[in-house]
């Protein structure tokens, strides 16, 4: 047996002798009361401060998972300075010199017609995350789809310096990409594009499921070459090809008429290394 227990056997002997039952049996009580405030006490503080950190942890991720969510709908530079001065912020922006693209999924209406919904979502999701793929790889930003539509956008909101280069190079990327996706699949689809660039204004608009979007003629334009295009073709305006000297082809198209916008000057565009398809005989 240890000194200090013997010492605290004995010490609880003498003080036992010296006073009655009663008080002995009191001043126990008290402390073991003490001690077990003291206990509890230690227990509760130590037991708020994890539920704070817990609280502290949720919080961070709560946060986190939003700012994860910002950034998925809206370019990066648009999340940053909603995240920096609030949703209240009005973004409006003028832009000189924007390249932009639509592609339709021609053959989409056919198809959704003779398919079920699910098949037809699937097919969607497929052929929308190979061009979101895309368009991270090329430095543009995807504005949003509208049905089979795809519009993007190299230019706005950061300016870079060859707006056009970089969005023909991704039209030329989508078309393949669609190509290879109809022979893996077997699908009887094909894309057709349209590329135009020039000034356009581009902010958020609305407070409930806010968008970033861009107006103005060359958004206009864009989507009418998409429309008089062909499909497994890229359909460019003069502005477009004057701006791209090397490396693409270019097969002229002579003035085309655009809805609401008269005639055009306009190109099919092909890769520097790419066989054009042979032009269609005459008679």
């Amino acid at each position: 047996m240890s000194v200090l227990t013997v010492g605290f056997f004995a010490g609880y002997a003498h003080f036992k002798q010296l006073y009655s039952a009663d008080i002995f049996g009191f001043v126990c009580g008290q402390l073991a009361l003490a001690f077990g405030i003291t206990v509890g006490s230690s227990y509760v503080v130590e037991n708020s401060r994890r539920q704070k950190y817990i609280l502290e942890l949720a919080l961070k991720e709560a946060q986190a998972r939003a700012d994860g969510l910002l950034r998925n709908v809206f370019p990066e530079t648009i999340a940053d300075r909603f995240l920096a001065e609030g949703d209240d912020v009005q973004i409006v922006q003028r832009f000189d010199r924007v390249a932009v693209l639509f592609a339709d999924i021609v053959g989409f209406t056919a198809l959704s017609a003779k398919e079920s919904p699910e098949a037809i979502v699937a097919l969607l999701d497929a052929l929308f995350s190979r061009f979101d793929a895309l368009v991270t790889v090329h430095g543009v930003e995807k504005i949003k789809t509208i049905g089979d539509a795809y519009m993007a956008v190299a230019g706005a909101p950061t300016v870079v310096e060859d707006p056009e280069r970089r969005l023909v190079a991704l039209a030329l990327d989508m078309r393949d990409a669609v190509k290879r996706y109809t022979a893996m699949t077997g699908m009887p689809i094909e894309v057709r594009i349209g590329v135009h660039t020039g000034p356009v204004v581009a902010g958020v608009i609305g407070r409930r499921r806010f968008v970033y979007d861009l107006w103005g003629d060359t958004v206009n334009i864009a989507a009418r070459l998409e429309t008089a295009g062909a499909p497994g073709r890229v359909h460019v305006s003069a502005d477009v090809a004057e701006r791209l000297r090397e490396g693409f082809q270019f097969e002229p198209r002579g003035r085309v008429a655009l809805k609401g916008r008269g005639t055009l000057e306009s190109f099919f565009v092909f890769g520097a290394e790419e066989q054009k398809p042979a032009e269609p005989k005459a008679g």
